[in-house]
């Protein structure tokens, strides 16, 4: 077994859960039984979730041909990985009653949310370096100035109570992924 086989396990198995938890959240809303109140902007991030989950997933078989993993490597992946499944865990409860209110629920969690948002722009900063280095690839500052953006975007969000600003934000992340997911 490779380096990449043994790490990409292990990485898969906490993508796997982040996706199962959305997708179970997702079946919770289509079940008829519980009427719950949607709302766009929890919607707009379960399927930002979702897309950045498909597209790191996807993405990480460049990473194949890597024989060896630094320690640093190893954590970065398992960090990204980590904060976007528990990214997903804020989006539907774990346990508890079902939600009847998805506005109501986001707002009780957003400032973690975003808060972990921030976490992702961090670990995603870290992971992307270490990638490109092993692949000898330049970093670019396209990206570190994006990553630097959202990160800031994401604490403002935390701190602030405008659906506006929350809705907006999680458009532009859509986008951002979609440019990114067609560019690279």
């Amino acid at each position: 077994m490779s380096a990449f086989e043994y790490l990409s396990v292990f990485i898969s198995i906490i993508l796997g859960l982040a996706v199962v938890h959305l997708l179970g959240g997702v079946s919770l809303i289509l079940d008829q039984r519980v009427q719950a109140r949607l709302d766009r902007v929890h919607l707009l991030w379960v399927i930002n979730m979702f897309t950045l989950i498909t597209w790191v997933w996807w993405g990480n078989w460049q990473l194949e041909g890597i024989e060896v993993f630094s320690p640093v490597h190893y954590v970065a992946m398992v960090l990204f990985s980590v904060v976007v499944y528990l990214m997903c865990g804020l989006l539907f409860p774990v346990r508890g009653k079902e939600v009847e209110d998805f506005r109501e629920q986001f707002e009780m969690n957003r400032s973690r949310f975003f808060y972990l948002g921030l976490a992702l722009a961090v670990a995603a900063a870290l992971k992307g370096h270490v990638d490109l280095q092993v692949l000898e690839e330049p970093d670019t500052i396209e990206r570190g100035i994006a990553l630097v953006v959202v990160a800031t975007l994401f604490v403002i969000a935390a701190h602030t109570r405008q659906r506006h600003f929350h809705g907006a934000l999680a458009l532009a992340f859509l986008l951002l992924l979609i440019r990114l997911i067609f560019t690279e």
